[in-house]
């Protein structure tokens, strides 16, 4: 699993992390025009102005604009996303990290004859231990 915050502030990857953040699907993207975006910077990735002149008006496109004139800067892009989408993404990988270190935490302490399935909204149980 890939995490934008990881990418970028871990792992020193800001092109990898850029990429992430603006092409990745995400399955509460909303609509056919967000996908349309994406769909964009995926084709034109690299190719700046021919994406910009694709992309309609956006925090992409701004972004995209961005590296039509610093084609190589993708530090300097990344700290030019909204601030929410920024805390969004350190947040989402925090919560990854928490969660897998209580999984492991419960794992070593609680016998697995205790371990139940948890109904999640929206999704399946699973009877499968942490790992």
């Amino acid at each position: 699993m890939e995490f934008v915050a990881k990418t970028r502030w871990c792992s020193g990857g800001s092109k990898r992390a850029l990429k992430l953040a603006l092409t990745a699907p995400y399955e509460f993207d909303p609509g056919e025009e967000r996908n349309a975006i994406k769909a964009t910077l995926i084709e034109f990735w690299g190719r700046w102005p021919e994406c910009k002149e694709q992309l309609p008006r956006s925090h992409a496109r701004s972004l995209v604009d961005y590296l039509v004139h610093h084609p190589t800067d993708f530090r300097g892009t990344l700290a030019r996303m909204r601030p929410e989408l920024q805390g969004m993404y350190l947040s989402a990988y925090q919560s990854y990290l928490w969660n897998r270190i209580l999984a492991e935490w419960l794992v070593e302490r609680v016998p697995a004859e205790k371990v139940r399935p948890l109904q999640l909204a929206g999704r399946r149980a699973s009877p499968r231990r942490w790992t």
